[in-house]
């Protein structure tokens, strides 16, 4: 859906995979994809509610969904937020 131009209801998608399979071992990527997702459709608030829980981990999903993160607080026009990431 994401390469058909349709990034909400990509996430959306991912959003339904990661609650229909939490113990799975992709439910975090689904998560890190939807979040990705709504940052690319413009919807911050959603994006953030997904993406900040997983900068926490220590693999490469935390890496990406800190990068997602500061993008979405830059769409915002929110940089101290964003560089608020890199002291993390």
């Amino acid at each position: 859906l994401l390469a058909l131009d349709k990034p909400a209801d990509a996430a959306a998608v991912y959003v339904k995979l990661s609650t229909a399979f939490p113990k799975s071992d992709y439910a975090s990527d689904a998560l890190l994809q939807a979040g990705k997702a709504y940052s690319i459709a413009g919807n911050p608030a959603e994006a953030k509610k997904l993406l900040q829980p997983l900068t926490a981990t220590e693999d490469t999903r935390g890496a990406e969904a800190a990068h997602w993160l500061a993008r979405t607080y830059l769409k915002e026009n929110q940089p101290t937020e964003a560089i608020k990431l890199t002291d993390q």
